[in-house]
């Protein structure tokens, strides 16, 4: 069988998601012949120039000024309104389309990257780009907006780098097309190339998958033209057996009724959803970057995801997807198999600078892995996310940080213990601030992410957590308070009653197909005070300015404290530069 992988924008500017080449390793077994195409990074290649990013600008405009003529989605027409009636924005976007060149040049340049003051420039340069470059489709497109945005938008960019490429990709002659989607935009972005390719003759089969379609799966399988018009089948789950079954299909080896992990449309036009079937991790393979250009990834070196296990060690968090999006249990890989593919990286690829893809660690694991990175001597950066559990005591952080360890995630969510409590999180408010008191100490960038909004917060509850922040910001180098949104894989869609959630407002909401994957808090009867919402905003504007650089990806971070030993002497001094001015 001879197949493409496809990962689509948008995603990071400045990474690699690792769905795909472990698809690939493991296909490749198998004697398929499969490659990769990273989409997502050729058409920010695409994008970093003066001409394309002043067409997009013009197109937009023309949209706006006769907004009119067109059936805007409202959520997109809002989002238009806002952008072009801040005319400094809209001034600063056009001056910095006329330097896009040296914007990119600069990020890939290490040199310039290991000066604070011109790396900050360059990544606030980036950002109003992202502004720009988030007209083509808002980051939060609903699901019932897809087709304006497939068929009737009038802004050309992305269809018109689509036509540059599909050309190439329809002489290969595959017989199976994928694309893999993590989000909103990247599912767009996957129909719309879907559509093209159709459009241009192509007879093989297209598949979607990647984590957005378990999250979406209540919407997809009610969706029969999603599948009469763009796809032949959507991906459950991970995609190793069932791309292979489903290649075993194609080859007349085997019902499409018997493939597991797919969704389709049976020949009476019935959504189908197939039995589903998990790859234990025994049978991991190693993912294969062999099809990716590194240097189209602009940072000045690539940072590769690395895996450690499937599931959440803790995995009971109600309001959380990932403990019922990764049903066939808690699978971790043994310390020395994941040492082992971080060597091949080093030698193969040349690369020592990791994004951990894991929801959570548990200490003892880590403990065992930062033990024996140290015992042989293997020079890594890295980036994880964790529980605050009580297990991450200052000898073990000293352990990871030692061992590469630079930014971890924490979700924190709430400073009310009654609260913490009602979410099942399983940790203590005053165990957690310690831990982040000494990770701070030790060197250890903490990334904090909070909810506000949740079904039952008091004012009292709201205000815990605002003081606590308020308190303990020098210990955050990042704050992210997110407004609670209702997942429809989470416990609580479940058992909504359980937390006195108003079954109605969710039917109403669903009936309208106002969501995605997660019904807004908002949407569902759970809103901030005006004064909440100004006392939130202030306190991460704060965070950002006092106790962090003021612009920053998680991977620029991550590759400057890896340039820089004395990181944090470096912010301290521009902490010291923002408040003088």
């Amino acid at each position: 069988m001879k197949a493409l992988f496809i990962f689509p924008p948008f995603y990071s500017q400045h990474s690699i998601s690792c769905g795909i080449p472990q698809i690939l390793s493991y296909l490749k077994t198998k004697n398929h012949n499969v490659k990769a195409l990273d989409l997502n990074m050729k058409f920010f290649n695409y994008l970093y120039n003066e001409k394309v990013l002043n067409n997009l600008l013009l197109e937009a405009y023309e949209i706006y000024k006769n907004r009119n003529k067109y059936n805007l989605p409202s959520k997109y027409y809002n989002f238009l309104e806002a952008f072009f009636s801040n005319k400094k924005l809209v001034y600063k976007i056009h001056k910095t389309i006329k330097n896009i060149d040296n914007i990119k040049q600069g990020l890939k340049s290490q040199k310039k990257f290991n000066n604070l003051r011109i790396q900050q420039f360059l990544l606030k340069e980036v950002k109003y780009i992202q502004i720009l470059i988030n007209l083509i489709f808002m980051e939060e497109s609903l699901y019932k907006d897809k087709e304006y945005y497939i068929n009737d938008s009038k802004i050309s960019t992305y269809k018109n780098f689509l036509n540059l490429i599909l050309d190439d990709i329809l002489k290969e002659n595959y017989d199976y097309i994928g694309f893999s989607t993590s989000g909103d935009t990247q599912f767009l972005s996957s129909l719309i190339a879907a559509k093209l390719l159709k459009e241009k003759g192509y007879k093989g089969k297209i598949g979607l998958g990647g984590s957005d379609i378990f999250r979406k799966l209540k919407i997809i399988k009610e969706d029969k033209l999603l599948f009469k018009k763009y796809i032949d089948i959507a991906m459950l789950g991970p995609g190793e057996y069932a791309h292979e079954e489903y290649f075993e299909f194609l080859n007349g080896k085997r019902e499409l009724k018997d493939v597991c992990n797919i969704i389709h449309l049976d020949n009476n036009e019935n959504i189908i959803v197939n039995e589903e079937k998990y790859l234990p991790i025994n049978n991991y393979h190693i993912p294969c970057y062999d099809d990716y250009d590194f240097s189209e990834y602009i940072l000045p070196e690539p940072i590769l995801p690395i895996r450690a296990s499937y599931a959440c060690y803790w995995g009971k968090c109600v309001f959380c997807a990932y403990y019922y999006n990764d049903r066939n249990g808690l699978f971790i890989r043994k310390v020395d198999d994941l040492i082992e593919e971080i060597k091949i990286y080093i030698e193969k690829y040349n690369v020592n600078t990791f994004l951990f893809a894991d929801h959570a660690l548990p200490p003892k694991y880590l403990d065992e892995f930062a033990t024996k990175i140290l015992e042989q001597k293997i020079e890594i950066y890295f980036f994880m996310q964790s529980r605050l559990d009580d297990g991450f005591d200052k000898t073990l952080l000293k352990k990871l940080y030692k061992a590469g360890l630079r930014i971890c995630g924490w979700g924190l969510e709430s400073a009310s213990q009654k609260l913490l409590e009602k979410m099942n999180k399983g940790i203590n408010i005053n165990s957690a601030l310690k831990i982040l008191k000494t990770a701070h100490s030790i060197g250890i960038q903490n990334f904090v992410y909070m909810i506000k909004g949740f079904p039952g917060e008091t004012d009292y509850d709201f205000e815990l957590s605002y003081n606590f922040i308020k308190k303990n910001i020098k210990l955050m180098r990042n704050l992210r308070v997110a407004y609670f949104n209702l997942d429809t894989a989470s416990y609580m869609y479940s058992h909504p009653e359980e937390f006195g959630i108003n079954k109605e407002l969710i039917k109403q909401a669903e009936a309208k197909l106002e969501y995605n994957d997660s019904l807004r808090g908002d949407v569902i009867g759970y809103k901030l005070s005006r004064t909440q919402e100004e006392k939130i905003n202030e306190i991460e504007k704060r965070c950002n300015e006092y106790n962090k650089m003021p612009i920053g990806t998680l991977e620029s971070i991550l590759l400057y404290s890896k340039y820089n030993t004395n990181f944090l002497n470096n912010i301290k001094f521009m902490i010291q530069s923002i408040c003088k001015n």
